[in-house]
């Protein structure tokens, strides 16, 4: 019986030291599932890749590549609206070496946009009766941040309503308006006489007296066609 014990604690020295050795070469990275404070260099790249002019992002549930300071960051697209926001990072690892990978974060997106402080009914001219606040852009929307002159509501429209491109029309550029057409190529320019057709939202088209339709770059009551 003590040969035994003695047997099975000299195999229990034996296996002791092995098994130290062992523990201690083990390395935990922290995974990529779990959210850590947001970086400064993350929090900057959010902010310039927001999509709106002096548009503000708040970060939060940062979760970033396991074990890799970030130095530098970059967003994959343009932010448009609040939700989950893809980056590339670069940056340094426990023993200095360079790393690379992914992230993400959650970014809620705040800019100064058009609001209706009035109800309006449809076709009322927005003048005077709108204002610019600070508003979340939530996902599937695209408010105006900016409005032109001659703008009406297209649609009734209540007080505090975001206005985006569906909710307005251009009184100033309406189908069977007529138009000047301006040819523009290198030093020369030719001018004709047109119609305005409908065309897509956020486009100009025009009908020329020849029966030809254009397509140009609005400029005030001019449609403008630039050749190469």
């Amino acid at each position: 019986m003590r040969r035994l014990s003695l047997h099975l604690l000299l195999a229990a020295a034996a296996l002791a030291p092995a098994t130290t050795r062992a523990s201690r070469s083990v390395r935990v990275a922290v995974p990529v599932a779990v959210p850590v404070a947001v970086p400064v260099v993350v929090s900057r790249a959010l902010s310039e890749g927001a999509a709106a002019p002096g548009a503000r992002v708040e970060a939060s549930d940062y979760r970033g590549p396991g074990r890799c300071t970030a130095t530098r960051a970059e967003v994959e697209r343009p932010i448009g609206s609040s939700g989950l926001v893809s980056l590339r990072i670069e940056g340094r690892g426990p023993g200095g070496e360079l790393c690379r990978g992914f992230a993400r974060a959650e970014a809620r997106l705040f800019a100064r946009v058009w609001v209706a402080t009035r109800a309006l009914a449809a076709g009322e001219r927005l003048e005077g009766a709108t204002t610019l606040l600070e508003r979340e852009v939530q996902p599937g929307h695209t408010p105006l941040t900016a409005l032109a002159p001659g703008l009406a509501a297209s649609r009734p429209l209540a007080a505090g309503a975001v206005l985006e491109a569906g909710m307005v029309q251009d009184l100033s550029w309406q189908a069977g308006q007529s138009v000047r057409v301006v040819l523009r190529s290198g030093g020369l320019s030719l001018t004709q006489s047109g119609r305005i057709v409908p065309c897509a939202q956020g486009r100009y088209c025009a009908q020329l007296s020849s029966g030809r339709r254009v397509e140009g770059r609005r400029s005030g009551n001019e449609l403008l066609l630039e050749m190469p």
